[in-house]
């Protein structure tokens, strides 16, 4: 079947995310000032410091379940039965806070900068004149169409389909079957991109893409680099992925690697 698609994750394929812990601590305390203004008052009970890490500590918790059960609940549940579940004023929380204080954790916990070679990469693949998206977990219901405008790259992704707005998470085959069907291509049609084997190559797979493309990125977590999941191709570049795109469209069957072979993730 034709390749009509290219679907991108966000995290670690688009953008770098190292944690910095001086903008960490930072974010925490514009996260106490919203909570504040929303009528739930926690300066006194915690340094932006100490509620950096009880944030982080809480909100450990939760990615646990949601890894256990595939499931993204929505922000304003999040922190009301996950962070701040022993406040007694947690039902002042509004929609607007919970969903600032979220996209703090999303591109606040982590300093967030777009891959240097993305945009030239972008620009290289629209020659092909494939429909290009993205899938990606994520908590946040905006950072991930705030940061693509804040790297000038918003133009070139349509469908943006991320977990916080449809509900289940990668590996889980739906959401990328959802994202295909807004593409109004077939999943047979599609190549994913994605630094997690778990996640996103694993998860690709079992939705029926018809190629699982992997990007290294070092801190893809241990729960996501997971050993025996073959990509058919392995990359350290977007840059890389003009030439695979173009075998693909040529009609090669074979997997051969671009760069790096493309033998089981270690």
């Amino acid at each position: 079947m034709a390749l009509k698609a290219l679907f991108f994750d966000f995290g670690g394929t688009l953008d770098l995310y190292p944690d910095v812990l001086e903008d960490c601590i930072t974010s925490a305390g514009r996260m106490l000032d919203l909570l504040a203004e929303a009528g739930i008052n926690l300066k006194s009970k915690y340094s932006s410091e100490e509620f950096y890490y009880f944030v982080t500590g809480r909100y450990r918790e939760y990615r646990k379940w949601k890894n256990e059960t595939l499931t993204e609940l929505p922000e304003k549940e999040v922190w009301k039965n996950y962070i701040l579940y022993e406040e007694s004023r947690k039902e002042l929380l509004d929609c607007r806070t919970a969903r600032e204080i979220t996209y703090l954790i999303d591109s606040g916990f982590h300093t967030r900068t777009v891959r240097p070679e993305a945009e030239e990469a972008l620009e290289n693949l629209k020659k092909f004149n494939l429909k290009t998206g993205i899938i990606s977990n994520v908590l946040s219901s905006v950072q991930v169409q705030r940061d693509l405008e804040r790297y000038g790259i918003a133009g070139y992704f349509n469908p943006v389909v991320t977990s916080a707005s449809f509900g289940k998470i990668k590996p889980h085959s739906s959401i990328f079957i959802h994202a295909a069907a807004l593409a109004e291509v077939s999943p047979e049609e599609c190549v994913y991109i994605g630094n997690s084997p778990r996640n996103d190559i694993q998860g690709s797979r079992d939705a029926g893409f018809k190629t699982a493309v992997l990007i290294h990125y070092s801190l893809t977590s241990g729960f996501d680099a997971r050993p025996g999941i073959m990509a058919d191709y392995s990359i350290d570049s977007l840059l890389e992925l003009p030439e695979i795109v173009e075998k693909l469209l040529a009609g090669s069957r074979a997997i051969r690697p671009v760069g790096k072979e493309a033998h089981n993730v270690k």
